[in-house]
């Protein structure tokens, strides 16, 4: 069971190491490799429990990015709750893939270890220790772990976190890649839903004699006529295409033809977080039968039922009430 809060500075890797060592766990491979370092991605072990309706959703998703985890990578285009998955896979993780080395030096300042223990009465790990090599509150070079064996590593824990001083043996001069990879994109005003893409398509490629969109409109058709089905992709790049070349068409089009909506979802709780959507004004959420074509949308208005064999019905995601109303005859799976 969870017992232990985290600090607010503290890193995700030592808050579940010590709610472990608290509630008398005995495998620390979730969160420490075999090499002295931390995992890249920690997460609770398989029968830890713990009541999440008591932590915060959005203080819990700002503690994790502190990490390095749960970043926002969502585009403008994407579906903006990316990262509910990784906040999920902390406590709910189906798999272990942490089992060998770790990737990230195990780094901590001796004096605000003592700090910590002052006025708290333990020592934790600092986010900021995954990522930097000198402390910045005392200016000092941090000491590194060198330990290569899964025992030691425990051991040198153990006596880092109750303040037993250690002598150094060797420091680290990492400049951890991980850096790199923890980057959130540009955050969008908004993310825009394949709905109003599908109005855009319509839109772009109308065919005009009056020069509104210039030529443009040729481009989505083939030399025959035939209107050209574009990949995501290309579709992504007109739109922005069209923004820079057009924009106060594009402006306009957007203002008639689109809506903002705030879509809620959570994990701990419920409406934790909160991301503005960019939909079609034509289009209603509730009566969608198009959200299983792609993940791009984070609605799933409709929940899907097999009463058959799930194995004969693998390549079908076809709602068959939604089938039959657009078509007006019966779906055969």
């Amino acid at each position: 069971m969870l017992k232990l809060k985290y600090i607010w500075d503290e890193s995700v890797h030592s808050w579940i190491y010590r709610n472990l060592v608290v509630s008398g766990c005995l495998d620390f491979s979730s969160v420490l490799g075999t090499d002295g370092c931390w995992h890249r991605s920690p997460h609770f072990s398989d029968d830890f429990s713990f009541e999440k309706e008591k932590l915060d959703g959005a203080e819990l998703r700002d503690f994790l990015r502190r990490s390095g985890l749960a970043n926002k990578r969502a585009g403008m285009f994407d579906n903006p709750f990316d990262y509910l998955n990784e906040v999920k896979e902390v406590f709910l993780r189906t798999y272990n893939i942490n089992k060998g080395k770790g990737h990230i030096p195990i780094r901590y300042c001796e004096a605000c270890i003592a700090d910590g223990i002052k006025e708290l009465g333990f020592g934790y790990f600092k986010s900021s220790w995954l990522f930097d090599t000198k402390c910045l509150i005392h200016q000092r070079k941090m000491s590194s772990f060198s330990t290569s064996r899964k025992k030691e590593t425990e051991q040198r824990m153990t006596d880092v976190l109750s303040g037993v001083e250690i002598v150094r043996k060797k420091f680290y001069r990492i400049e951890s890649s991980f850096l790199k990879d923890i980057n959130s994109v540009a955050e969008p005003p908004f993310h825009i839903m394949p709905c109003f893409l599908f109005d855009f398509y319509r839109w772009a490629s109308m065919s005009r004699e009056d020069g509104f969109l210039g030529y443009d409109y040729l481009d989505f058709y083939y030399v025959d006529g035939r209107r050209k089905r574009l990949s995501d992709e290309m579709l992504h790049y007109k739109f922005k295409f069209y923004l820079k070349k057009y924009p106060k068409e594009m402006k306009a089009f957007i203002s008639n033809s689109s809506e903002i909506k705030e879509y809620k979802l959570g994990f701990s709780r419920k409406c934790s977080f909160t991301e503005k959507l960019l939909k079609s004004k034509k289009h209603n959420c509730s009566k969608c039968y198009q959200w299983f074509s792609s993940d791009y949308c984070p609605i799933k208005p409709i929940i899907s039922s097999y009463l058959g064999d799930r194995m004969t019905m693998i390549n079908s995601q076809i709602n068959a009430c939604d089938f039959h109303v657009k078509y007006r005859y019966k779906y055969i799976f």
